[in-house]
């Protein structure tokens, strides 16, 4: 191979790497993008997991303050 084979053939080895190492990055920040996308779901869903279990409780706790309230019989003691 003559010397200028040998740089068109490592330069265009070096294109090809350059390209791979491109799809690489852009593959990379995807994947991160979706990561990213993915924890601020779970965390709005954490969010109104909470706020969920929150409203239930006080409706839980008024709903046996109200039981209490009425007649033990209720209870059949």
């Amino acid at each position: 191979m003559t010397r200028t084979n040998r740089e068109m053939a490592l330069k265009s080895s070096n294109e090809m790497e350059n390209k791979e190492l491109k799809n690489d990055r852009k593959l990379d920040c995807s994947l991160i993008y979706e990561i990213n996308c993915r924890k601020e779901q779970l965390s709005q869903m954490e969010r109104e997991y909470n706020e969920m279990t929150a409203t239930l409780g006080g409706l839980i706790n008024g709903l046996i303050a109200k039981i209490n309230s009425k007649d033990s019989n209720l209870w059949g003691w």
